[in-house]
């Protein structure tokens, strides 16, 4: 990737958890894994994923007029209409070897409902519990 930012998880009473992780996250990451962490059970609004979940996490950026996303090990790239790259990340870490073959429909719609809650959700500003709770399609 292009951003590397280092994140320390330390808890001296858990020895376990001192480990080394290759998983991508994002900043916005941080608030579901701490409340993970801490066993929180109640409702919280974010776009952000504990790095624990293993399936269908979605991780996005928007840079320089595209949209890339990570979408469980699949790098998609996608100009805003339509996907124009995908590779696999566990096999192609430098990005070289565009993949034929993968689930466009399901991709396409993931992204495509992504991005216009996001956008959906900052224009009408709801991005609190209050307007998860008022019932306005979230993602979670």
């Amino acid at each position: 990737g292009n951003y590397k930012i280092p994140i320390l998880k330390i808890d001296p009473s858990q020895p376990e958890i001192h480990q080394k992780s290759t998983k991508l996250i994002e900043q916005i990451d941080i608030l579901p894994e701490t409340l993970n962490y801490l066993n929180y059970s109640g409702t919280i609004f974010s776009y952000g994923n504990p790095p624990s979940k293993t399936e269908g996490r979605i991780v996005a950026n928007y840079n320089q007029g595209l949209y890339h996303f990570i979408i469980d090990n699949y790098y998609v790239c996608f100009d805003g209409k339509s996907i124009i790259k995908v590779n696999d990340i566990e096999k192609d870490k430098t990005l070289e070897n565009d993949l034929d073959y993968y689930p466009k429909e399901e991709f396409e719609s993931k992204i495509k409902a992504y991005i216009q809650q996001y956008n959906n959700r900052i224009i009408k500003n709801k991005t609190t519990i209050d307007s998860f709770e008022e019932g306005f399609n979230h993602t979670k």
